[in-house]
């Protein structure tokens, strides 16, 4: 490609400029590739020309910050700003559409920033204040207006226009890199330290004064690293990530600036100034997607994007030709690219992913986002990497990025919404979670939500679904009071009432692939005549379920009443009211709801004998126990007659007062219960309570 004397060329919107060979400018020509416009080069017989590229960031205020990373080589820091000039002879310039009029500026001008808003990210220096608490090495480091944006792939934020407005509103910087575009492998110097996420269980908050800094999983100090994309072109972000050098340096997941909150006294930063931004701002993307709401990442990298990410060991992240995508952000066109590819290197195909994006919005405007994917693995003979599983992978799995608080402002007013890899296990809290999908689909499957939040009205909607799940339905589960109500939130959010502040709650939220089936009274108990209200009707037992609710309908005349059990069993005694002797009934039972509606099994007829009794209630006090064989080798049994249909509570105790088992067991199933297989030879204590009543029994494993 060549362009004549006194000849500008500009390239705008999302032109791609593929140039085989070389690129020649005369003197006095120019060439420029502005907006969303790329350069891809192969084959460069010569060293390129310098070339512009101009960029227009997202609005920002005078005191927001922009992650930048350099596209040409040897651009100094404060000549990115690109002034709005009128180049003479080449009528050559870029006007800045939302220029602002000071009375000392003419419009379509900036102000350049103030000279000491110019910084980088040491990923050697020493913490400081509540970093310290976080990061092995790491912290901002001022430096000099005049600084070079090198080496290549290197990151810098710089702050907006000190003409720009103080907070509103936002203007959009039109930004100019010149020099010598950058291309070839590069390879930028990170730091790094083995990481992995603590897994267990959530430490306790104990309130100390002075507060002291609170992490809720012990997980170790990890190391961040600000680099970015160094082409004037796309990078495709999987296939940086599954690069195998990067494999091994990089933590998987990448961390981009969105500046879409002001600084506020509220933030606490890393408490070495007063006025702070918040870590929130930050959108994630991992391989199995972004966060981040409308602003989330999609896996394309953009030209002079600038990014944090993790680093696992000392050495470098590697940038190669066949990252840069020239797809303009559409994944169908990634396999039809060729222009830097050959039979030995290649952009990964693009995986199979089938998400849900989780959000959760408050009334007064707080929102979070987590995402659930299920990827299996590439089958493709180059560039193929594994899949998800249900187990930590840096790859698919990234935590929350807050990971501690640092007063007890921000702990108490936090709100997150995570998922947990395993529901015993609330560390680590995942911020995006990716998850095992074989040749078929498992409907069994539970994904536990986490929540934080203080009091106040919330909503829990699936923002976004793509692949499997346009057609798999799915439902999030809330259990509450030992009544589980499910909830298509794929089109409607879920609203409900926080009343006390939920701080880590793993028990009430969960998405779930399957409906229960529904409950049906045992048929050995449909169709009776009965003579007493206190006649025991059992239910199909349903594992895990706290509460049955009854619905029994009077034939004729029609009439219905409800009543709620803990166990698997009723009685028309259990009825609020009188039944009527003679009459017939149509009993149906439900153990969940979807939304305010019980989902009922089918009815089970009864008729009640005309001389139906409705005497009172019987004495509940009856209650013998035997345990078979005592003493024992393997297991014991247990044989209870109790007049009573409450839950019967098991406790063992050793002899030095230490508990060893409980179970709770409905007096229908304790013939079944078989305990002591795992119990080491020696004299126990067993407790056996129902209601008031206590027993106590000692058994002998020889």
């Amino acid at each position: 490609m060549e362009v004549l004397p006194n000849v500008t060329v500009r390239f705008k919107d999302q032109a791609i400029l593929k140039v085989f060979n070389n690129i020649v400018l005369s003197a006095t020509a120019r060439l420029a590739l502005e907006d969303n416009a790329q350069l891809l080069q192969k084959n460069p017989g010569t060293v390129p020309p310098p070339i512009d590229i101009v960029r227009l960031t997202n609005p920002i205020s005078k005191r927001d910050y922009t992650y930048f990373c350099s596209p040409v080589g040897g651009q100094q820091l404060n000549l990115i700003t690109d002034y709005g000039y009128n180049n003479g002879d080449l009528n050559f310039g870029y006007m800045n559409p939302n220029g602002y009029s000071n009375g000392l500026l003419t419009p379509n001008t900036y102000n350049t920033p103030l000279f000491d808003k110019y910084f980088t990210w040491n990923q050697y220096g020493s913490p400081v204040g509540y970093d310290t608490y976080l990061l092995s090495t790491g912290k901002w480091q001022n430096i000099p207006e005049t600084s070079l944006m090198d080496p290549a792939g290197k990151g810098y934020i710089v702050r907006g226009p000190n003409s720009f407005h103080e907070i509103s509103p936002k203007q959009r910087w039109q930004v100019k890199f010149t020099g010598i575009p950058n291309s070839g492998d590069i390879y930028t110097a990170i730091a790094g330290n083995s990481y992995t996420p603590y897994n267990g269980t959530i430490t306790p908050y104990v309130p100390v004064v002075p507060f002291v800094p609170y992490e809720p999983c012990n997980n170790d100090l990890y190391t961040w690293n600000l680099i970015g994309n160094p082409y004037p072109s796309m990078l495709d972000a999987d296939t940086f990530l599954t690069n195998p050098a990067n494999v091994i340096n990089l933590g998987g997941a990448l961390y981009f600036w969105t500046h879409g909150s002001d600084f506020s006294y509220i933030n606490p930063g890393n408490g070495t100034t007063a006025l702070n931004y918040t870590e929130d701002d930050y959108d994630i993307y991992n391989l199995t997607g972004g966060i981040g709401g409308a602003r989330r990442p999609n896996g394309k990298i953009a030209t002079c994007q600038g990014f944090f990410t993790t680093g696992l060991a000392n050495g470098s992240a590697t940038f190669k030709e066949d990252m840069r995508d020239d797809s303009m952000n559409d994944p169908t066109q990634i396999n039809n690219q060729v222009f830097f590819r050959n039979g030995s290197s290649s952009m990964i195909s693009p995986l199979v992913k089938n998400r849900i994006w989780v959000t959760l919005n408050s009334a007064s405007g707080a929102f979070k986002e987590t995402l659930i994917g299920y990827i299996p693995a590439a089958n493709t003979t180059n560039g193929a990497i594994a899949g998800s599983v249900n187990g930590y992978d840096k790859m698919y799995d990234t935590e929350l990025l807050k990971t501690i608080y640092n007063t007890d402002s921000e702990l108490s007013n936090r709100v997150e919404l995570y998922t947990l890899i395993n529901p015993t296990t609330p560390c680590p809290r995942l911020a995006i979670q990716g998850r095992t999908l074989g040749t078929t689909f498992n409907t069994s499957d539970v994904v536990t939500l986490g929540i934080s939040c203080p009091g106040g009205t919330y909503t829990i909607k699936a923002d976004t679904f793509d692949g499997m799940f346009s057609s798999q339905l799915f439902w999030l589960k809330e259990t509450l009071a030992g009544i589980s109500t499910y909830y298509d939130i794929r089109t409607t959010g879920y609203t409900f009432n926080v009343t006390t502040a939920l701080k880590d709650n793993v028990s009430r939220f969960q998405i779930v692939f399957q409906l229960p089936a529904l409950t049906n009274i045992n048929p050995t108990y449909c169709n009776l005549t009965i003579a007493s209200q206190w006649t025991t009707i059992y239910t199909e037992q349903v594992s895990g379920a706290t509460q049955y609710h009854y619905l029994v309908e009077r034939v004729s005349p029609t009439d219905s009443r409800q009543c709620d059990r803990t166990v698997s069993n009723f009685q028309f005694g259990n009825l609020a009211g009188a039944s009527t002797p003679g009459a017939q009934y149509d009993i149906r039972v439900a153990t969940y709801k979807i939304g305010t509606v019980w989902q009922y099994g089918s009815p089970c007829r009864e008729t009640l004998t005309a001389s139906y009794t409705r005497h009172a209630s019987p004495d509940f006090s009856i209650f013998e126990a035997k345990i078979y064989p005592n003493p024992f080798t393997s297991n014991f049994n247990l044989d209870i007659n109790t007049s009573s249909n409450e839950l019967v509570e098991i406790i063992i105790y050793d002899l030095l007062g230490r508990p060893i088992e409980t179970r709770k067991v409905n007096p229908s199933d304790l013939e079944t219960q078989e305990i002591g297989s795992n119990y080491a030879s020696g004299i126990y204590n067993l407790i056996l309570k129902q209601g008031e009543i206590i027993k106590t029994l000692r058994i002998l494993k020889r």
